[in-house]
């Protein structure tokens, strides 16, 4: 009963809820942006070179150029190609920065430390680590659905409790690495969580709370069908808002 109880209690919250969800928010909206611009940028810069022409449309006024036009229009297509690269490498790499800095401040923030910007770049080296044990993760979820592809409700149920058992050994891993700096050992201390029967309590109410935050979006599948931008958006603020919490519960009760 204790173990409700903390549940229960996990919902007063406090200011730290609110200045953990705005630092969420805003990184993501800045990612968000910055990939909704590179995007359109370098989708008005082929528009320009193809015309808007279909494949095989453009193959044919490629070949109907005349000998001076080839090279010209050659070098331009080039030049497109080599930035659109460029992109494509450079901002992976500075969304993670802009994570992991963010990542830095709001659990050095969270757990009243002193945060020193010199020593934040050891946080990209730890959620490096996090996103490749998040892709076997992933590639071990495809392999389920796939034994599970006649059962679509224990597919589903599988994704759910993937998502949140790797959220929460995150989140333990965020913590103990904000005392210690010290990667691997951060990694090795969230999942021996799996090894304590209350973070599985923790775990249990966190998918609960999930499935009923989501739940909340049902009444109104209609309306967010015919309005699906709105449904995307709505399910964003629903999941940064258990996110915000769920860092709380684990931080308070792991």
């Amino acid at each position: 009963m204790d173990y409700f109880k903390d549940y229960l209690n996990s919902f007063k919250l406090k200011s730290m809820f609110l200045y953990t969800l705005v630092v969420d928010a805003l990184t993501w909206l800045l990612i968000g942006v910055m990939f909704y611009w590179v995007g359109n940028n370098v989708r008005s810069r082929l528009q320009l070179l193809t015309g808007g022409m279909a494949a095989d449309e453009f193959q044919q006024y490629f070949l109907s150029l005349s000998p001076e036009q080839i090279p010209i229009f050659s070098a331009q297509l080039k030049t497109a190609m080599i930035q659109l690269a460029g992109f494509i490498f450079v901002l992976p790499i500075v969304a993670l920065l802009l994570y992991s800095l963010s990542r830095a401040i709001l659990w050095n923030m969270l757990l009243n430390r002193e945060f020193h910007f010199k020593q934040h770049w050891k946080w990209n080296l730890l959620n490096i680590v996090l996103l490749f044990i998040a892709a076997v993760l992933f590639i071990a979820f495809v392999f389920l659905q796939l034994l599970a592809a006649r059962v679509p409700v224990l597919s589903s149920l599988l994704g759910f409790l993937l998502v949140v058992g790797f959220v929460a050994l995150m989140f333990v891993a965020y913590r103990h690495f904000a005392h210690t700096r010290k990667v691997f050992e951060s990694i090795g201390m969230a999942f021996k969580a799996f090894k304590r029967k209350d973070f599985y309590v923790v775990l249990l109410f966190g998918a609960v709370t999930l499935f009923l935050m989501r739940f909340v979006q049902y009444p109104f599948r209609e309306q967010l069908f015919i309005y699906p931008n709105a449904g995307l958006y709505v399910s964003l603020l629903i999941f940064l808002l258990w996110l915000s919490w769920f860092r709380m519960y684990v931080v308070a009760r792991v």
